[in-house]
């Protein structure tokens, strides 16, 4: 059995986004508060937005500011120092498994 398509009226449609938007609401939130599907909710603001050009919240928070030359050169200092610290601790890791392994085969070794 097929259930019928609700129709919401322009007032209405209207209203519930101008809820969501003031409260700050996520879709997903005032799509379980109101029991309407969160794509049509979606769909809504969307519409909305555009019409009233209102921006989404990703074009409120706009780019990163660009990092200086200064700053990207002192991250790469700092990851030059953690890079050479890194190969200290490989280096000494594999100087002690080569002890161990020298040990191990002295160890195996029968005794008389």
């Amino acid at each position: 059995m097929t259930q019928k398509k609700a129709v919401y009226s322009e007032e209405f449609r209207k209203r519930t986004i101008e809820h969501i938007i003031e409260n700050g609401m996520s879709v997903t939130k005032a799509s379980k508060d109101f029991g309407i599907g969160s794509s049509t909710l979606s769909k809504w603001l969307k519409a909305y937005r555009e019409k009233y050009g209102i921006p989404t919240n990703y074009t409120q928070r706009g780019k990163k500011p660009e990092k200086t030359t200064e700053e990207l050169n002192n991250r790469i200092k700092e990851l030059e120092k953690l890079a050479k610290k890194q190969e200290k601790e490989i280096r000494d890791r594999e100087e002690t498994v080569e002890i161990l392994k020298k040990s191990l085969h002295i160890f195996m070794q029968p005794r008389e």
